[in-house]
């Protein structure tokens, strides 16, 4: 967990703020980050004191307590998020032993479940995924389209292009599953009949949908041929 450039004056006027026992605890956070390890163990020792020191604080609290460490905001929140998904230490050891890394493990702190956060870490490290591709089955199993605090929806994630890659073939095995589901499954007759079937407007809906299906499947032909 790399140091930003700071200044002891920060770090004193944060301690001085903070309770007796807080003081201890950011003492004992400050030892940590000094002596950087790579087991789990050790980000979780970090993500509970600096989940202590954040408290009912927003942003900007842990903008000022990464200031007066001198580290970067974003790195002691995965050390947070750590320590609320894995309270107890003792899975940690457990994933330690499988060779999961601190890296793995972030690429699947979005699967809320503990159970299927194992489950496909367990897969990862057995088949010996690269962390995009675990990145993108991770993406696949939590689906695309979340929606963030207040409805809105998250910013797009970006994927380097092993993990598009990766997408790409999920992508492709979905639409062939689809495609024998539906269509291999649809006798030549009964597309007949649906053609047939209500008033003109609706036939010419349903021709509408094939159409647009054809259009589609015309631009991904172009696209793999650009490639």
């Amino acid at each position: 967990m790399p140091r930003t450039a700071t200044s002891d004056a920060p770090k004193k006027g944060f301690r001085a703020g903070l309770s007796p026992d807080q003081q201890v605890t950011f003492d004992e956070l400050e030892a940590l980050l000094n002596h950087e390890q790579q087991g789990l163990e050790w980000y979780h020792k970090v993500g509970k004191r600096v989940t202590t020191l954040k408290g009912g604080g927003g942003k900007k609290r842990l903008a000022d307590l990464a200031n007066a460490l001198g580290r970067k905001p974003d790195r002691l929140r995965k050390t947070i998020r750590l320590a609320k998904r894995y309270p107890e230490s003792t899975d940690l050891h457990r994933l330690e032993r499988m060779g999961v890394t601190w890296t793995n493990l972030c690429a699947t702190f979005p699967i809320k479940k503990k159970s299927q956060r194992h489950r496909i870490l367990t897969q990862a490290a057995k088949q010996r995924w690269s962390n995009a591709k675990l990145k993108a089955e991770v993406q696949r199993l939590v689906g695309s389209k979340r929606i963030g605090i207040g409805g809105r929806p998250r910013k797009a994630e970006t994927y380097d292009p092993e993990a598009g890659l990766h997408r790409l073939v999920q992508e492709s095995r979905a639409w062939l599953r689809a495609y024998d589901h539906v269509w291999t499954k649809t006798s030549q007759s009964d597309w007949r009949i649906l053609l047939k079937r209500g008033d003109a407007p609706k036939r010419e809906e349903v021709r509408g949908v094939i159409d647009k299906m054809r259009s589609r499947l015309e631009r991904m032909a172009q696209a793999c041929d650009r490639r």
